[in-house]
């Protein structure tokens, strides 16, 4: 066989597992399907502990690692109450594709669900409580210093790009 005939059908191979890929996806998961929700609060919210975390790497060696212990000791938990929020997203997602309509079970569902991730937050912020705890005041006056200046450098993106 020539080289052109080669890498033309390789090609084609290529192509062709992408379209079946591509199409399955499209009948695995169809258009109708309701995103799933987000658990993520905003990043540039002062209570977002996510965006604490992140700023962790700019302390002192020995206070990063008592911030770190105090988050790891968290996670075996916060890991649990993840999979329950996202086993509790897909009974509500379920619920809402039933083929008979019921709305007292999709309700249902649905305050499970809100249950969940309000537990889920209060247990992830008892967690970053905790970790805040094991700061001494020049640490934790420094995390919330950085928190502000990268807050104000955003919002001075956001204004640039609108103009």
């Amino acid at each position: 066989m020539g080289r052109g005939i080669t890498i033309a059908l390789i090609a084609s191979l290529a192509l062709n597992v992408f379209a079946v890929g591509f199409i399955m996806g499209r009948i695995i998961t169809p258009n109708d399907a309701p995103p799933t929700p987000m658990m993520a609060a905003p990043q540039h919210r002062m209570d977002n502990p996510r965006g604490f975390m992140r700023r962790a790497k700019d302390l002192p060696p020995e206070s990063r690692t008592a911030f770190r212990h105090a988050i790891r000791a968290n996670i075996p938990q916060l890991r649990a109450q993840r999979e329950e929020i996202h086993n509790l997203q897909r009974a509500y997602h379920n619920a809402l594709r039933a083929e008979e309509w019921d709305r007292a079970a999709a309700e249902a569902a649905l305050s499970e669900l809100q249950d969940a991730r309000d537990r889920g937050r209060a247990l992830f912020d008892e967690a970053f409580l905790d970790a805040i705890e094991s700061l001494d005041g020049d640490a934790r006056a420094q995390l919330l210093h950085r928190t502000e200046e990268d807050a104000s450098h955003r919002r001075m993106r956001k204004l640039r790009k609108r103009e």
